[in-house]
């Protein structure tokens, strides 16, 4: 007779007990979420600037050495080809500080970089640009371009008998460059690094995916475009 009021007694402390219990369990299992999600986020961080890391040193040390190679062959090119470096490298740091930038911003940029390769190559490298004025307002990854271009010039022979014409446009939410193929006699086998790299980078900032048509006459890479930050 006394199991009855026993149970009436202390199921509400019993109740009170599993539900305390299954609030901590609760606030235990979130607290570690949050921790995993801050572990992983700051990983992500990380291995994005290991990424980005990557881009400046290469950029300096090809530019270099064209640059002593000018000053031994025409020192008044070689000045003029120095000015534009320097202002370019500049710009190229202050958007490195921007994960991702304007597309106008990157346009511009590219232009900057590409009369850097025509001064170079002169008439062995043409270049033209047509991108739509609502594309120009949204984002990209910053220094995409110049990751594309530096590509362009490490796998193909560029010369007077050998031109290269590089194209930028701009059509379904991608910033597409297109360029014809002079490929070197021997390919680097690590070459796809760069690719890699610029896939992983923009990973980071979205699902759609780069692409890439790769024939024997022309090579063309799709980056996609960012509606907003």
């Amino acid at each position: 007779m006394l199991i009855v009021p026993s149970i009436v007694l202390f199921s509400p402390y019993f109740l009170f007990i599993v539900s305390i219990t299954h609030l901590n369990f609760l606030r235990i299992i979130n607290n570690e979420e949050k921790r995993q999600l801050t572990q992983q986020s700051f990983e992500s961080q990380l291995n994005y600037q290991q990424l980005k890391n990557q881009l400046s040193p290469h950029f300096l040390f090809n530019n270099i050495n064209v640059l002593t190679s000018l000053i031994e062959e025409n020192p008044k090119k070689a000045v003029q080809f120095s000015e534009n470096l320097s202002n370019i490298y500049r710009y190229f740091l202050e958007q490195e500080k921007q994960d991702v930038v304007l597309v106008k911003d990157e346009i511009n940029f590219a232009k900057s970089y590409l009369e850097l390769l025509k001064d170079r190559f002169e008439i062995g490298f043409n270049y033209s640009i047509s991108v739509d004025e609502d594309a120009k307002e949204k984002y990209i990854v910053s220094t995409i371009l110049q990751q594309v271009l530096e590509n362009v010039v490490k796998h193909n022979t560029i010369n007077e008998s050998n031109y290269i014409d590089v194209k930028i446009i701009s059509k379904n939410n991608f910033l597409i460059v297109e360029n014809n193929k002079n490929s070197k006699l021997k390919t680097i086998q690590n070459s796809k690094k760069g690719i890699e790299n610029i896939k992983k980078r923009i990973a980071f900032f979205t699902d759609e995916q780069v692409i890439i048509e790769n024939t024997e006459i022309k090579y063309l890479i799709k980056l996609p475009i960012l509606e907003k930050l």
